[in-house]
């Protein structure tokens, strides 16, 4: 088997018996790999070269927009934020009591750039309290973005 970079580099040739191979690459990128077979007499042609892509790029981190920092809000206001990667799948939205996220009361995996405060699951408790959010973007093939900035709401009954 020989895997290639996308400047036709070699970056693996090896030799197995086996019909399967695993190897670590160290780069993300467009890569392309083909296949030879050998025996004590002869060595076939490579068969035509197939291309696959390792995407180790994470999303840019999501921006959130309402309710404004400190805002009192009833359950029924919606969390709502901008994606600022076109390849983000969800976001998880992270509610907690207190501003270090030590006291995470819910997460929630949201498709959505929003979402009611009374549909996060589990929900939080309407007690005139004061509440933080976050959220961290995760793209398609699961690279995650780091966390956004956290905004807090006061939630009234």
């Amino acid at each position: 088997i020989q895997i290639l970079n996308s400047s036709s580099t070699i970056v693996k040739d090896s030799t197995t018996a086996n019909n399967t191979f695993i190897t670590t690459l160290s780069t993300g990128g467009v890569y392309t790999w083909k296949v030879r077979a050998m025996n004590g007499f002869s060595i076939s042609q490579y068969n035509t070269p197939l291309t696959f892509t390792i995407d180790i790029t994470a999303p840019g981190v999501s921006v959130l927009s309402s309710p404004a920092h400190g805002a009192s809000v009833k359950d029924t206001t919606s969390l709502k934020w901008t994606r600022t990667s076109t390849d983000t799948r969800y976001d998880s939205l992270y509610v907690s009591a207190d501003s270090s996220f030590s006291s995470v009361i819910s997460t929630s995996k949201v498709y959505a750039t929003s979402i009611k405060i009374n549909a996060l699951s589990p929900g939080i408790p309407v007690s005139a309290s004061y509440y933080w959010w976050r959220l961290k973007s995760i793209d398609s093939v699961g690279n995650k973005s780091g966390y956004s900035t956290q905004l807090k709401f006061k939630l009234i009954p």
